[in-house]
């Protein structure tokens, strides 16, 4: 375990702990008197830096659909789902290319089990 640290007089660091950062996403981001938007919808690795960006997105496109919706607007959280998916689908592919391009360290695992998945999409989880 790592020690703690004081940092510029601003009292006690915690020890260092890791947690998963992995992508995810929800089946279905609407359902009956719901809709989800920002990562409880779609959530992106964090070194993508894309997750301000897809919360304002989806937060915008979720209250334009809820609007069409209760409009009777025909399609409208189907037309959001599309929008969610087509989302994913653009972020899987950039991540699959970024982490496909890396060649130091093939050898360790994090970057073994990205690059041995590269080849097919939606891989790097």
């Amino acid at each position: 375990m790592a020690p703690t640290a004081h940092l510029h007089g601003f009292g006690t660091l915690s020890p260092l702990r890791r947690a998963p950062a992995h992508s995810a996403h929800l089946d279905h981001v609407h359902g009956d008197g719901w809709i989800a938007a920002g990562d409880a919808a779609v959530a992106f690795d964090p070194l993508s830096s894309q997750g301000v960006l897809t919360a304002l997105y989806t937060g915008l496109c979720a209250g334009q659909a809820i609007d069409a919706h209760l409009r009777s607007t025909p399609g409208a959280l189907e037309a959001y789902t599309a929008k969610i998916t087509t989302a994913r689908a653009a972020y899987e592919d950039a991540h699959r290319i970024a982490y496909a391009q890396e060649s130091r360290w093939s050898d360790h695992p994090f970057w073994s089990r990205r690059q041995r998945g590269a080849g097919s999409r939606g891989a790097c989880r």
